[in-house]
């Protein structure tokens, strides 16, 4: 399983109307995971540098700064990257925990085949669709570029 590299990306900035800096992907498939905001007042943020290149051809170095989601900058600022995330997902009907705390799911009713690209939430609907079909709870296995995570429907 391959995730995506930013060696070669390109980084949109804009600014909210609370004067808040949010640097973003330009023109990526998975855009939606590397959205970083500035920090400000109202913001926990870590005190490293991040530095990208922007599509002006600067590095732009922002001190301190922040992770953020997609839907928290198409609130902010009108952009949707909200369809422009990758990940993998498998659902079951049942899980254990393997050596090392590896989520291992059974019974396995859906499982990609390779990361796809989409919604961060495409697990989760996915997830509902077939609970409701199957008249029973699953649990969803979904691995991001930000890490993995296990929930039940």
């Amino acid at each position: 399983m391959s995730w995506p590299s930013l060696k070669n990306v390109l980084f949109q900035t804009t600014i909210d109307n609370n004067k808040i800096l949010w640097v973003y992907p330009h023109n990526y498939e998975f855009a939606g995971d590397f959205i970083f905001v500035q920090k400000s007042p109202n913001i926990d943020a870590k005190k490293t540098h991040l530095v990208v290149n922007t599509v002006d051809g600067k590095k732009l170095a922002i001190v301190e700064w922040k992770h953020e989601n997609s839907n928290n900058l198409f609130q902010a600022t009108g952009i949707n990257l909200k369809n422009k995330h990758l990940s993998y997902i498998v659902i079951g009907l049942d899980f254990e925990i393997g050596m090392k705390n590896t989520v291992i799911i059974k019974k396995v009713l859906y499982k990609d085949k390779e990361p796809q690209s989409g919604s961060l939430f495409r697990g989760n609907n996915i997830s509902r669709l077939i609970a409701s079909r199957e008249k029973s709870i699953v649990f969803l296995y979904r691995k991001t570029i930000w890490g993995n995570k296990l929930l039940r429907f």
